[in-house]
């Protein structure tokens, strides 16, 4: 009997044994499998923390263009309002001279017609003396 209680015993713990070693295998490939599964979940991560970072830099690229587009806008309404400045200042000064011009000749004019006056009351004066003068004679 004691022989028998000892090969019972021995055959408990071989059952025992067989037992943990069978569910050891199954916990390591479990936990190999987890591993994997979290190796797979972290290149996922990655991938799209990596999508993520180039939408951030593209955004940051995209606002720095936008930006530049802005103040190029800025620089090109600064010189189209410079140029249109200048364009008034040179017809002002265009019309000014214009308007100058035109009071000279009208000063011309005038001065002409005073001499025209004058010429035509000489005449007068010269056919009026030499009508006196045939009269005298």
């Amino acid at each position: 009997t004691e022989l028998s209680n000892a090969q019972r015993r021995v055959f408990e713990a071989e059952t025992k044994l067989s037992k943990y070693i069978a569910t050891e295998g199954s916990i390591v490939r479990e936990k190999d499998d987890l591993e994997e599964r979290l190796k797979e979940k972290q290149r996922e991560i990655d991938a799209l923390l990596g999508r993520q970072n180039d939408t951030f830099n593209l955004e940051v690229e995209m606002e720095k263009r936008l930006e530049r587009l802005r103040q190029d806008h800025a620089n090109e309404m600064l010189e189209v309002r410079e140029k249109a400045d200048e364009e008034r200042a040179s017809l002002s000064m265009q019309i000014e001279l214009a308007q100058d011009e035109l009071e000279k000749q009208n000063g011309i004019s005038d001065e002409l017609k005073a001499e025209l006056i004058l010429a035509k009351s000489s005449d007068s004066n010269v056919k009026d003396k030499e009508a006196f003068a045939k009269s005298l004679e």
